[in-house]
């Protein structure tokens, strides 16, 4: 029906208009855009009414063919995402929102594997949480998080890409400078972990949060690092290289 979708066309940008004028947001993030084509949803005259009011405003990739990042949901990539921006969408269990009955929470353990999955392939991970109609957070949805991701921030926030898997059977991420390498070891090392193939010296190494010693022979073209079983994290250990 032409005549009642442009009507909603015209609901929904006047929708954009007050929220902008008002709060002058930094991001939109919007959803459902497969219902229609680009052109049927005005994607670039939206993008150019939202920069009216802010220019460096940053939109998802769900405003048709006008976002600035991608928004793949409920599964890391199997490949990274062509988009140099990317984020995982993801519930905490299998519902955006609060369901009473809906008790297939994942355990801390799948949360954080699959944050460093993210942050390993240069992405981020938005978790989904649903309040209760109080604004209460389920004690369910109060997981242990915060305990692993204050001990790690240094190998989690503002890090890179790391490198390809023939160097290291993990995960891995690179701070900015490019001169700190972070290991996750997602499964727990039996003895000796091998890094093949590094040509840039290895000054030291040491696992995130302990202080026990770490020895480093290097071999040809791979280092051999020994951790200790008393410096393992109880989810996932990082060592920094």
């Amino acid at each position: 029906e032409p005549k009642r979708f442009e009507q909603f066309i015209q609901f929904y940008q006047g929708q954009l208009h007050e929220l902008s004028k008002q709060y002058r947001p930094d991001l939109l993030w919007f959803d459902g855009d497969w219902e229609h084509s680009a052109e049927e949803w005005r994607a670039k005259e939206t993008r150019a009414l939202l920069q009216q009011y802010n220019p460096n405003i940053i939109l998802n990739s769900r405003l048709n063919d006008q976002g600035d990042y991608a928004t793949p949901e409920q599964g890391v990539p199997v490949e990274t995402p062509q988009s140099k921006y990317w984020e995982l969408c993801y519930t905490m269990n299998d519902s955006w929102g609060y369901q009473p009955f809906d008790n297939n929470y994942k355990t801390s353990w799948m949360l954080i594997r699959t944050l460093v999955d993210c942050i390993s392939m240069g992405g981020n991970l938005l978790l989904d949480i649903g309040p209760k109609a109080d604004g209460t957070i389920p004690a369910e949805q109060v997981k242990n998080l915060g305990r692993w991701t204050k001990k790690h921030a240094e190998a989690i926030y503002g890090t890179e890409a790391g490198i390809s898997e023939p160097h290291f059977p993990y995960k891995s991420a690179l701070s900015k400078d490019k001169k700190t390498l972070y290991l996750y070891l997602t499964e727990s090392p039996h003895g000796i972990i091998r890094l093949k193939g590094i040509e840039s010296p290895v000054k030291a190494a040491t696992v995130i949060g302990s202080n026990e010693k770490i020895s480093i022979r290097k071999s040809l073209d791979n280092h051999w690092i020994s951790i200790p079983q008393g410096a393992l994290d109880k989810d996932i250990t990082v060592l920094k290289i």
